[in-house]
This record gives structure tokens, sequence and C-alpha cells, in this order.
């Protein structure tokens, strides 16, 4: 649609020797600017203005005057001067001036206060809410699958941005989505609609969802480990051979040990197997077999993968477990372990819950008592700075978590010296309005280094993703450090493992 010219040309014209930050930026954001410019040279070409486009106003905030010291507005001239030799094309100063914009906003990317890559709880409590309604109408376990939650995180930011911005897109797998995945197609469109109300998502957008989720259930579905079985049939080899061979199609993790009668299964010592399969009842609890007919319907195979998801492997994985639990204390094995198991280890061990007394402070106040409280930790050098970060955060838009008193605030900064995870319990509410005079009065304060580590950034994205829990919420409104702490351990010790694993072995 762009053509392949005006691409290599808008890339040649954009390296100048003064814009060396392009070096910088994520290929993401790259490839987004990249696209905008070479779409905008069409579009002139064209002959249709800028239009209703002007450059964004002006709001003060740290990160946008930085960004605009590193991007003069000569930079955007010049670059017009380029393509308007290069391709004949006259732009005009709106133009010129949208151009300019462009480059801020990629070179935002680089110098942004922003810690966690989604800092948006309103979206984060969009996704949740998207994976509430796909399980209880598809009955998958979705919120256990962090690969979904993550590529959902990053797919609905641009996803929201173009509807609000009434965006036209183009999906041309549609139709060949709605072929294959019908059913799923319309679970995902009413699931929209219930967790997204008043929010008009056209159908190439859900058909982009449906892809999310489609690979999710694919991976849920996978049991990522063998399974032996014995089969236990009374109705003759027939039946076995049969349901054997269901077996080996339908869910090919299973190992067929043998086929016996229920008094040979008897004898067979319980560590040469992990699951018995009978089509007839059994002498035994129901969670050590499982009962199937010869035919294994799909219904029946996805009822028998949940069965040996939550008993069988669960069953197998509890002795190690509890073994684990007794003989090793919950940080010694941090030495030599990866990076992302370090930084589990060292953010939860520094992790801490303060009262505060804000009693008639504002908010400028109250973040500023509290970046002291870390500056006599060595947290941070200078509260004021961080103070002021804080209070340009919260004025782009509410850090509150919705439906709770907590807020999760955060930034990062070269006066930042290590990641920092602490608990502010308030003496009084804050950032109360008429609509919500409750406020806040637990903040989780959140901070890390100008330069922080991509495993850094997991595990604090990691620990904003559990505000949707409603353990969490609880927790942290009672404000209890070794509650937390254990709370906190758990769900990264999962996390930690999710990471580690391919296939089901370990890295």
């Amino acid at each position: 649609m762009i053509g392949h010219g005006d691409v290599l040309t808008v890339e040649n014209a954009l390296w100048q020797p003064d814009i060396e930050w392009l070096e910088n930026i994520p290929e993401r954001q790259y490839m987004k600017l990249l696209i905008r410019l070479s779409v905008a040279v069409v579009r002139i070409r064209k002959g249709f203005g800028i239009g209703r486009n002007s450059p964004r106003e002006k709001t003060g905030n740290h990160d946008d005057e930085q960004a605009e010291n590193k991007v003069p507005p000569y930079m955007a001239s010049r670059l017009c001067g380029v393509l308007s030799t290069q391709l004949g094309l006259t732009f005009s100063q709106d133009e010129q001036a949208y151009f300019h914009q462009l480059l801020i906003e990629t070179q935002q990317r680089i110098h942004s206060s922003r810690l966690l890559p989604v800092d948006d709880l309103i979206l984060l409590d969009r996704v949740h809410s998207l994976l509430d309604q796909m399980q209880q109408r598809t009955h998958y376990a979705f919120h256990e699958d962090r690969l979904l939650r993550e590529g959902l995180i990053g797919h609905m930011q641009p996803v929201m941005e173009r509807i609000e911005g009434q965006q036209v897109i183009r999906n041309p797998l549609l139709q060949q989505i709605r072929k294959d995945y019908d059913s799923l197609f319309e679970d995902v469109k009413q699931s929209v609609h219930q967790a997204w109300p008043g929010m008009d998502v056209p159908d190439e957008e859900i058909g982009f969802l449906v892809m999310h989720f489609g690979a999710s259930i694919e991976r849920l579905r996978a049991l990522k480990q063998e399974i032996r079985a014995i089969i236990v049939c009374t109705s003759g080899i027939g039946s076995s051979r049969m349901l054997s061979s269901r077996l080996t199609k339908e869910i090919p993790e299973i190992r067929i040990v043998d086929s016996v009668s229920w008094y040979e299964a008897a004898r067979i010592p319980t560590d040469e197997y992990d699951l018995v399969l009978s089509t007839v009842d059994l002498p035994m609890d129901k969670h050590q077999y499982y009962k199937v007919s010869p035919l294994l319907t799909v219904e029946e195979s996805e009822q028998l993968r949940h069965f040996i998801r939550t008993t069988t492997l669960q069953r197998e994985r509890k002795k190690p477990r509890e073994a684990e639990v007794q003989t090793t204390n919950r940080y010694s094995e941090s030495e030599g372990m990866e990076a992302t198991l370090i930084e589990i280890v060292q953010i939860i061990g520094k992790f801490h819950v303060f009262p505060l007394d804000n009693k008639e402070y504002g908010f400028y106040e109250t973040v500023h008592a509290m970046c002291k409280v870390l500056h006599g930790s060595g947290v941070l050098k200078e509260p004021e700075e961080i103070a002021k970060r804080l209070e340009a955060r919260e004025a782009v838009g509410s850090q509150k978590i919705p439906g709770t008193t907590l807020a999760l605030f955060h930034t990062r900064s070269e006066g930042i010296y290590r990641p920092s995870i602490s608990l502010f319990q308030l003496t009084e509410p804050l950032l109360c309005t008429p609509d919500d005079p409750a406020g806040v009065t637990h903040i989780l304060l959140m901070l890390g280094p100008r330069e922080l580590s991509k495993e850094s950034l997991e595990v604090l994205s990691e620990i904003s993703a559990l505000l949707l829990q409603e353990e969490m919420i609880t927790l942290l409104e009672k404000g209890i450090r070794d509650e937390l702490i254990h709370y906190l351990s758990q769900e990264l010790v999962g996390f930690y493992r999710s990471k580690t694993e391919i296939g089901g072995q370990p890295l």
C-alpha cells in the first residue's frame, strides 16, 4: 500500500548525522515511525492535507521537555527538505509540525520515565476482564497462561489507540479466521462486548484477538509431559484397542503402558504408571482413575485433559514440592541462578511496609514524604526530583487500581539506585473526588533506575499484573509484610518456572 520505494526513500532521509538517538529506540517504535512517515508521504502525494491532525499541546511533563530538547524543529524541517528534493513534494508548515511531533513521540520512548512496559492500569483491567469472560465461556484456564496475558497487553495498547481514534484497519486473515475458528470467534466477540461495554470493536480487531486465544488454547491443551497410562477394559480386546487408538490421536502425550483387566492392574506397582483409564467403574478413589468410553469423544478428551492437569499432575508433583519446602530456604538457592531468579530474590527481599502520616498533605507533599523515607533507605538520591516525576505521571492519568483504595505509583530515573517496591499506608485518603470519595489509602510505590535490566522489568511487570488479583488486593489492604512476601514469592516462583521450561523440561 505504501510502496517499497517510498519506504526506502524515507528511511534514507531519516538517517541524518545528528539523529544518532534513532539507534537506541526499540525496533517496534522505529518501524512505527517509518511506516507513519511513509504513509504521510503517500497521503501528501494524493493531495490530502494534515486536516484535523495537529501537533499535541505541551503538558509541561519532564519527559516531554527532555524529548523536545533532543528533537529541535529544524530536524523535521530538514527531513521534509530532503524528501521534497527527492520526491518532488511540497511540505506545508502543518506537515512539518506533524513530522516534528512524530520524531518527538519516538524519541520519548528512550527518555520516558515509565517504569513498566504497560503502566495503564485501566488497560490491564480490560485485559483481566476479557480473560474472565473467555474463561467463563470456554472453561479454559486463560489466567494461567502468562504468554497470553503478555501478548494481549502488548496487543491491546495499539488496539485502544485505533478504536479511540476511530481508525479503519484491515485484517487480511479475517475470512479465514471466521471459517476455521467460527465458534471461538463468537466466544471472543461476545466476551469483548461483556468485558468492554460501550466500546465498538470491529470484527477485524476481534479476528486478531481470536489468534491470541487460539494460540493459548493450543498451549493449554498440551500436557507438556508424558503420561504413562494403564487401560482397564472388561469389554474385550477390541474396545481397548479402539480406546488406545483414540487416545493416540487426541492426546498424544499419553503413552499406553498396558491394556489389562482390573485384577491385573491392581497388582502393577503404582510407580510404573501415572494414570488408570477405565471403561467401567472401578473400586478405587475417584482421583486415582478416570472413566471414559471406548470412543473417547472430543468432549471427553477435553475433560480428560482437565483431569490430568488438575489431578494427575498435581498429585505427581505434590511430594517433591513439599520436600523442597521442608529442606530448602526460600532464598537459599539464589546464588548462581539465572538473572530472573536473582532479581526476584533481591526485589522481594527488600520489600517493606511503611505507615505514613499525611494529614493535611496534598499530592506532592505525600509523594515527597514517601521519597524521603526511601532516600533514608538508600534507594534514591534526591526526593524532590523523584516526587516531581511521580506528580507529572499522575497528571497524565490516574494510577489508582479500579474498584479499590489502592494505587500503583511508579517511575524511573538516574537518581534511583536500584529497583524497589514499597507499600505505604496513609492516615488520610489521597486523590478523593466527588465520584470517588474513598480515594487512595494504600500506595504501592515501584521505582527503578533509568537503565534497568530486562529481567528487572519482567519481574516488576509481573508484580504489577498481580494487582488485579483479589488475593493481592486483600493482602495489600491488610499490609502485613510477611504475608505479602510469602504470596509474592509463590507467584513469582510460578512465573520463574514458566519462563525456565520448554516443553515441560527444565532449561
